[in-house]
C-alpha cells in the first residue's frame, strides 16, 4: 500500500470542491493543515459550521476574518476564550463591523480600537465608569487634559503617564505625583532591569512610547499576541525608578493590558556584581539544587508557570553544553556565555560579557502586580548575595538535609527574616498543592 503524507493529502484536498473537502478533512491530523483546507471552502456557511475542527484559536483568525455575515463573527468570537486573540480579530475588522460589535456589548476594548476620536467620545458614557480611562488613554493629549480633574488619583496618574508630549507629561507629574521610596533590603551595588511582557488593545501604541522620563520603553515581541514588551531602565534599591515602575504598572493595568499564558516577567541583574568564578559556581549549584522549587515560588500564589516555559525557560541543565570550571576567573567570565546552547534557560548567562552583560532569570510569569515584581527581585537579588558570600561548605550543608521542603526552609533562613519568608513559603505550599491537584502539562519540569 502506498503511504500518503499528510501534506500530500492537504494539497489534494485543496483542489477539490466543498463536498469532497468536507468528506475527507477529518483525515487530516495537523491543525495547520485542517485550517488551510477549511479556509479554502467556497461556502461561508460551511467554514463557520466546521470551525470547531480547528483546536488552535490562533489558526481560526483568518477563517473568522473571512466571514461577511455579522452573526458568524459574533458567534465565532464567543467560542474563543483567549482575550488577546479576540482583540486581534476585532482589530482587523472593518470599522463599521467593530462599531456594531460595540453597540452589542459596550466593551471598552472595542471602543478603544476605534480610529475615530469623535466616535470614542460620543460613546464614552456607555462604558462603565471604572473603564473609561482605558478609552481616554488612546486619545490625543489635548482631550486627556480635559478629564484629569474628574478622575481618581491612580486613573489620573495613568492618564498623565500616557501623555505623548514629554514636557506636558513631566509638568503634570511634578504637580500631581506622589513619590514612594521602596527598600528591598538588598545590596546597593546590585543593578537590575525588567522585561514586562503584556498583551492588550494598545500593544502597537505602546511600542512607540517612552513611558516615563527614565526610559521604560515598549518593544515588539513576536512570541505574544497583541503584545508588547516593556523594558525598564537599570534600577537599584531605593531608586526613583522603582517609584516610576509602580506608576508604569498602574498605567499598563488601566490601559487594559493583562498577563496571559504567553507572557513572561524576566529579570536581569548586572553581571558586574560577580567578580570571580566562585560566585557563578555558587549561583549555578544553588540553582540546580532548588530549580524545581524556583519554578513554584517565582510566581504568585495560584499561578503555576506559563506553558511557554517549555520553550522559553527550560531547565538549566537542558540549556548548557558544558561548564568549564578549569578556566581562570577572567577567562571563565569571558566565556560563560558560550557554555549555554541559547538564551532560553531558566537561568541564562548568554548575555554575560556580551551585549547587556547581565545574568537573566526567565522563570517568572508576566505580572502587572507591583508587589509580585518586588518579591521576585528581592528573592533573586538575595540569592546572588549569598552566592557571593558563601562557598562549597554551604552546598555540603544543604546536601546533608533530607527532603525538599526542609532544604528550602534552610535556604529561606539564609535569605530572609522569619517575617520576610512568609510570602515565599505560602507560594511554595499553595502552588505545590495546586500542582498536585491539577492536570498540569508542565509536571515533567516540576518533577526534576
Amino acid at each position: 500500500m502506498i503511504k500518503i503524507e499528510e501534506w500530500q493529502l492537504r494539497e489534494f484536498l485543496l483542489k477539490l470542491d466543498d463536498y469532497h473537502k468536507l468528506k475527507y478533512i477529518r483525515l487530516l491530523k495537523i491543525d495547520e493543515n485542517k485550517a488551510e483546507v477549511l479556509y479554502s471552502f467556497a461556502s461561508e456557511e460551511l467554514r463557520f459550521k466546521y470551525l470547531y475542527l480547528i483546536h488552535n484559536p490562533i489558526l481560526k483568525i483568518p477563517i473568522i476574518l473571512s466571514f461577511t455575515r455579522f452573526e458568524y463573527i459574533v458567534e465565532s468570537l464567543k467560542l474563543i476564550d483567549d482575550l488577546s486573540i479576540q482583540l486581534k480579530i476585532m482589530a482587523s475588522l472593518e470599522e463599521d463591523l467593530r462599531n456594531r460589535l460595540f453597540y452589542l456589548c459596550k466593551s471598552p476594548y472595542i471602543l478603544a480600537l476605534s480610529t475615530a476620536n469623535s466616535f470614542k467620545l460620543s460613546m464614552l458614557n456607555l462604558v462603565s465608569l471604572d473603564k473609561r480611562v482605558l478609552v481616554l488613554i488612546g486619545l490625543p493629549d489635548s482631550i486627556k487634559q480635559q478629564y484629569l480633574e474628574s478622575l481618581s488619583y491612580l486613573d489620573r496618574m495613568a492618564l498623565i503617564y500616557s501623555f505623548k508630549a514629554k514636557r506636558l507629561r513631566d509638568d503634570y507629574r511634578f504637580s500631581f505625583e506622589k513619590k514612594f521610596l521602596f527598600d528591598l533590603g538588598i545590596d546597593s551595588t546590585i543593578r537590575f532591569g525588567l522585561e514586562i511582557e503584556v498583551e492588550g488593545v494598545y500593544a502597537d501604541l505602546f511600542k512607540k512610547w517612552n513611558l516615563s522620563m527614565n526610559s521604560f520603553r515598549g518593544v515588539d515581541d513576536a512570541s505574544l499576541v497583541m503584545g508588547v514588551e516593556i523594558n525598564s531602565p537599570k534600577m537599584k534599591n531605593k531608586d526613583e525608578s522603582l517609584s516610576e515602575l509602580y506608576y508604569v504598572l498602574n498605567l499598563l493595568k488601566r490601559s487594559g493590558f493583562f498577563s496571559s499564558s504567553r507572557t513572561g516577567g524576566h529579570i536581569h541583574f548586572d553581571a558586574n556584581y560577580f567578580d570571580c568564578k566562585k560566585d557563578y559556581y555558587m549561583l549555578i549549584e544553588l540553582w540546580v539544587r532548588f530549580e524545581k522549587v524556583f519554578y513554584l515560588i517565582l510566581n504568585d500564589c495560584y499561578c503555576l508557570p506559563r506553558v511557554g516555559v517549555l520553550k522559553f525557560a527550560i531547565p538549566f541543565k537542558d540549556s548548557i553544553h558544558h561548564i568549564n570550571y578549569s578556566l581562570s576567573d577572567s577567562l571563565f567570565i569571558q566565556n560563560i556565555h558560550s557554555f549555554q546552547k541559547n538564551k532560553y534557560g531558566s537561568l541564562n548567562f548568554s548575555h554575560v560579557h556580551q551585549d547587556t552583560n547581565t545574568i537573566e532569570f526567565r522563570i517568572p510569569n508576566g505580572s502587572l502586580q507591583f508587589e509580585v515584581w518586588m518579591q521576585n527581585i528581592k528573592f533573586l537579588a538575595r540569592l546572588m548575595m549569598i552566592s557571593k558570600k558563601f562557598d562549597q561548605q554551604l552546598l555540603d550543608e544543604i546536601d546533608k538535609i533530607d527532603g525538599e521542603e526542609l532544604k528550602f526552609k534552610f535556604l529561606l533562613d539564609l535569605l530572609f527574616s522569619s517575617k520576610e519568608q512568609e510570602v515565599y513559603l505560602k507560594r511554595y505550599q499553595v502552588n505545590t498543592c495546586l500542582l498536585e491537584k491539577s492536570d498540569y502539562p508542565l509536571k515533567r519540569i516540576l518533577s526534576l
